[in-house]
């Protein structure tokens, strides 16, 4: 077994619900290190997007989609992702995801999105035809 195949077996599997004797920032944490392949010390889009893919992410971040999640990790627009604000903004993320399901109010999908602002874009235009025409 190689050195990367046996350090990634005993890894825990953060985004698929790994210990829960670890800390939410300790899990976090792991799941950056993951990430940055290169040990940069920071993570791009194409590492996130790559991991989203590979890994196991729960439904709730599934359905929110990696693109939703890069741009809260990277408000800035870098194209980087430190892991101060990966660890915050995941473990923020999480806690979000956490509450919206206790209380069932879980984040609707992208489809789901799109098809609410559709809908309210035709209503909008409905009443501008029907006011102005």
């Amino acid at each position: 077994m190689s050195t990367i195949s046996s350090v990634n077996a005993t890894m825990p599997r953060v985004m698929s619900g790994a210990s829960s004797r670890m800390s939410p920032n300790q899990k976090m944490t792991n799941l950056f290190q993951q990430i940055d392949t290169n040990n940069s010390g920071s993570i791009t889009p194409a590492q996130f997007t790559q991991a989203f893919q590979n890994l196991n992410p729960p439904v709730a971040f599934k359905n929110m989609g990696h693109e939703a999640i890069l741009s809260k990790l990277d408000s800035n627009g870098s194209n980087s992702i430190s892991k101060q604000d990966f660890v915050a903004g995941m473990t923020k993320l999480m806690e979000q995801a956490r509450n919206q399901a206790a209380n069932g109010t879980a984040a609707p999908s992208p489809v789901q999105t799109i098809s609410d602002s559709r809908a309210s874009f035709d209503a909008i235009l409905g009443n501008f035809i029907n006011t102005h025409v």
